[in-house]
């Protein structure tokens, strides 16, 4: 924690990096999860800082450095392995922004799992150590909530519809039953979970043959 004591941050802070994450912490309910999470969040800005033409300051990727720092810390501190998985998955995705389309939304479900309400609760106290007020952050989360709500209902929706292909219309194609198969199959699953309208037999076959052809390439 010590290179962040004193470190500059930029225009979107008033803090430091060291009292922006004592404020984070503060901020966040007395969860061992949440409150390690901002503890750790930001102890990559330090080691990630370039400036701008414009003299503007930047810390790109600093999740990916302070999730590495993250795993050394709570390793040497005996952490145990599910709590810090769960750590650093919330570090490595906290710069992962509300204000994003439904494609970003499937991504926040699919990589956070079960941590992603966790995670919203975190993105609020992270924010409000920043330079965001009350109003302005519950309305981004207003917003994001209800694209998260709208997505959760499309899953399931698509979830309960069978897949217009089967494996005997790739039998049909010349496939025979394995793993390539299966393989095939859930990437039909994955695409129809992203677009329910890609649903046809039609649509689905030609992928097939185009997926097909790429492996056998």
């Amino acid at each position: 924690l010590l290179p962040a004591v004193g470190f500059e941050q930029n225009q979107f802070h008033h803090l430091d990096v060291f009292e922006h994450t004592l404020a984070v912490i503060e901020n966040c309910p007395a969860e061992i999860v949440l409150r390690l999470t901002a503890l750790f969040h930001d102890l990559g800005k330090p080691h990630t800082l370039t400036i701008g033409d414009d003299g503007m300051r930047h810390f790109y990727r600093h999740e990916i450095v302070s999730d590495e720092l993250t795993m050394q810390a709570m390793q040497r501190l005996r952490f145990s392995k599910d709590l810090t998985r769960r750590v650093r998955r919330l570090v490595r995705y906290h710069m992962r922004p509300l204000e994003c389309g439904a494609s970003a939304v499937r991504r926040l479900l699919r990589d956070l799992e079960d941590d992603f309400d966790t995670w919203v609760t975190f993105k609020r106290a992270d924010a409000l150590g920043c330079k965001m007020s009350v109003e302005e952050i519950d309305q981004q989360l207003n917003i994001f909530n209800q694209m998260v709500e709208a997505e959760r209902e499309r899953v399931l929706r698509a979830q309960r519809e069978k897949l217009a292909v089967t494996g005997h219309d790739l039998v049909a194609l010349g496939m025979q039953p394995g793993p390539p198969m299966g393989e095939i199959l859930s990437r039909m699953r994955e695409m129809v979970l992203d677009d329910p309208d890609c649903n046809t037999k039609d649509h689905l076959l030609a992928c097939a043959k185009q997926w097909i052809g790429h492996s056998s390439d």
